[in-house]
């Protein structure tokens, strides 16, 4: 890592890249060295024009930039930045009390306004956050572009021309229709929807609403059909709904109303269970949130028939990277961990950190060669080393995997029979993935 006037600056493909924008090239040379503590590969420069250069050559996953800049202040640098590095998101510093607003076009990828002198400890943090971000734009940029981010479900007999032409008016785009709640479930494992219109089904009730919310967590859903009374609404907010409506208005205004306010309900909620949800070092779910997420899917299995899987993980030798290059190397090492983890998941599996180097990865619906194929994933992720700063690690991952029976349903007991595998694992010094709990008949290939 360079202080900066020139684009060779080196950078390690494993680290995640910070950009530091600031003319007062002390505070840079301090940015970079305690930023590579971290695990970090930062590069300063210390004019608007520099940075400008560097970026046309280099994608930063986050640009920290001082808001008061003797060229181009901090937001129009981000701004000219922001077309350029579509998932870069940024944090800005500023020692001025006014002018720290951001513009409305930029909220979603500024994830802090820091003031001067900048505290490390909440520099450290808004890193972190920026990082996952910035992770979070560029899975989602992969993902199957369709043509619609509206998913609408509704009986063939009560199909509504006249709805889906009001949606495609609020939303620039056709939406896409099925009749099938079975065939929509299996559409929304592969493609991610950001609206979902279901029509109630007397067939199918609330249960139907409660699948759609387990295989698309992110999403607004919308129900409509059904009473004119606030039992159903409290129902339908109950199993994950952010609106229930007795009928949807073939009037686009009033339709944009009703769809801008449930999206922004499903905005705060998300927002609020992120935070309460979310591993602080990491960026992945936490216990709260995994045995939350295992007891809902192990209740809908009950219902459905559908059954869940877990694979969990540890690292063996972890301690020794802790005990001998210091903390800080081993916080990088677990995000490092965690967004390779993060990578081999799909949207309807849930990742989380339990603590320390335990690391499991919820499936809500599976089958034995399926979970296994999640499991050899996630092994195969891990092999590669692990680049901190100069140092080099080699993983050794310990895997175990189990379904939920009836004789498997408690998050506590299901941990304890994947540690139990793992550690005879480790005892026996087997390698690869190991079968727990009630289905150790079943054998790993």
């Amino acid at each position: 890592m360079q202080e900066m006037n020139s684009l060779q600056s080196p950078q390690l493909d494993e680290a995640p890249t910070v950009l530091f924008v600031d003319d007062e090239r002390d505070i840079a040379r301090v940015f970079v060295r305690i930023t590579k503590d971290w695990g970090y590969e930062a590069d300063a420069v210390c004019s608007s024009e520099d940075a400008l250069k560097l970026a046309s050559v280099l994608n930063y996953e986050v640009v920290v930039t001082d808001l008061l800049m003797p060229e181009l202040n901090g937001v129009q640098l981000i701004e000219m930045l922001s077309r350029r590095l579509p998932n870069t998101t940024f944090v800005l510093v500023s020692g001025a009390v006014e002018g720290r607003d951001v513009p409305v076009e930029l909220a979603d990828r500024v994830v802090s306004v820091l003031p001067k002198p900048v505290n490390w400890d909440d520099l450290r943090s808004a890193l972190e956050r920026a990082v996952e971000l910035s992770e979070f734009r560029r899975v989602s940029s992969t993902r199957p572009v369709v043509p619609t981010q509206t998913l609408v479900i509704e009986s063939a007999s009560t199909g509504s021309l006249s709805l889906r032409h009001a949606l495609e008016i609020v939303d620039g785009s056709k939406p896409e229709t099925m009749s099938r709640l079975d065939d929509a479930l299996v559409r929304l494992y592969d493609t991610k929807f950001d609206t979902i219109v279901v029509e109630r089904s007397a067939e199918q009730g609330w249960d139907a609403v409660r699948r759609l919310r387990l295989a698309a967590p992110e999403a607004t859903l919308v129900v409509f059909g059904g009473p004119d009374d606030d039992d159903a609404l409290f129902q339908a907010l109950e199993c994950g709904a952010q609106d229930y409506l007795t009928s949807v208005s073939s009037n686009s205004s009033e339709l944009r109303r009703a769809l801008s306010v449930a999206r922004a309900r499903r905005r705060a909620e998300l927002q609020e269970m992120r935070a309460s949800f979310s591993d602080g070092l990491t960026g992945l779910a936490n216990r709260t949130a995994w045995e939350e997420r295992v007891r809902q899917a192990a209740s809908s299995s009950q219902r459905t028939g559908a059954t869940p899987g877990v694979v969990s993980l540890d690292l063996g030798g972890f301690r020794n990277i802790n005990d001998v290059y210091g903390r800080n190397v081993g916080d990088a090492v677990l995000r490092e961990v965690a967004g390779r983890v993060a990578r081999e998941v799909r949207d309807y599996e849930l990742a989380a950190r339990l603590g320390g180097d335990e690391f499991v990865v919820l499936a809500t619906q599976v089958d034995p060669p399926g979970l296994q194929k999640l499991a050899q994933r996630l092994l195969s992720g891990l092999t590669p080393v692990v680049k901190v700063g100069s140092h080099e690690f080699q993983l050794t991952p310990r895997v175990a995997l189990t379904l939920l029976g009836d004789g498997l349903r408690d998050p506590a007991e299901i941990l304890r029979e994947l540690a139990r595998t793992r550690h005879r694992a480790h005892r026996e010094g087997a390698s690869g993935v190991h079968w727990a709990g009630v289905n150790e008949t079943i054998q790993a290939h």
